[in-house]
């Protein structure tokens, strides 16, 4: 219920881009990875994680999970836990080389895309394609925002009480570090076109974090279902209202306007920004209205 409420899932409703894909496969990775640490081949995941990998070159950051995967495992020898990483590291390299081919792309163009838009500068001044610096209150308030938009019930089980549970369990170790490694590759990544822009994939921590939200309440408030009710209604009341905000094209539009002129962005971002939106009303027909944009571009 949590994960069917939260922000992220408007991407499945008549949104223009491919990042849903991202959260079904991401969501396979965690199940196979939990399923995997109890002693489940390490194969599927590796499998899937190279599925990820093809799809976005963020998902590069979740590589130390698959080695995570196999030190939770139990017990074995040093000698087969070095082979399992070699032989799950071997197999999401085919994937992800055999998916980019049938593709029609190549490696290079691959590794291109990595190095397209770097990390943020942690102490040069922003250029052309950056809006901040990496430890920047900007930075930080663009992240926080996207957070809560796409996982409120990480908010709301923060807002009700829930402590962090000191635990071994093995899945919950791999959850964690899964969220950990998303946030900590997207908290570095250059919003080349403006967070606000690119809410769909900063919203990928949201997934882990989501299932994180259940397991602390679940065990903060055992045999509590007022306490699980809270977080699914309250994540549900959170995205209608996100949705239906978003329904309205003409204030959508608006509200893009105004973020284009007064949120944080980069020269290229604030620049293809109006570029879009001139794009979006010139195929309208309102050509008065698209010029206006293509010139503030």
């Amino acid at each position: 219920g949590a994960l069917l409420t939260s922000g992220f899932v408007l991407q499945f409703f008549g949104y223009i881009e491919s990042y849903a894909l991202l959260f079904p496969g991401l969501l396979g990775f965690l199940i196979a990875g939990g399923r995997s640490v109890r002693g489940a081949s390490v194969l599927v995941p590796a499998v899937l994680l190279g599925v990820l990998v093809s799809l976005h070159p963020v998902m590069v950051a979740l590589w130390p999970c698959l080695a995570l995967i196999v030190v939770l495992r139990p017990v074995v020898s040093v000698h087969c836990a070095s082979g399992e990483v070699a032989l799950a590291t071997a197999m999401a390299l085919s994937v992800v080389t055999v998916t980019i081919w049938a593709t029609g792309n190549t490696i290079g163009q691959f590794l291109e895309g990595l190095g397209r838009d770097p990390a943020l500068p942690v102490f040069a001044e922003p250029g052309f394609r950056e809006a901040y610096k990496l430890l920047s209150l900007a930075h930080a308030l663009d992240l926080i925002n996207a957070l809560l938009l796409a996982a409120p019930g990480a908010a709301i089980a923060v807002l009700i009480g829930t402590r962090l549970p000191l635990t071994k369990d093995p899945v919950f170790v791999f959850v964690a570090a899964v969220a950990g490694c998303l946030l900590c590759a997207l908290s570095v990544a250059n919003p080349a076109i403006g967070a606000f822009r690119d809410w769909d994939v900063l919203a990928l921590p949201a997934l882990p974090l989501t299932i994180l939200a259940a397991i602390f309440v679940s065990r903060r408030f055992p045999g509590s279902g007022s306490a699980v009710a809270l977080l699914v209604v309250g994540s549900g009341f959170h995205t209608a209202l996100w949705g239906a905000v978003n329904s309205d094209a003409a204030a959508t539009e608006d509200r893009y306007v105004r973020l284009l002129q007064s949120t944080s962005l980069s020269e290229h971002g604030r620049a293809y920004g109006w570029d879009s939106l001139g794009s979006v009303r010139a195929r309208d027909a309102r050509h008065g209205l698209a010029r206006e944009a293509y010139e503030a571009a």
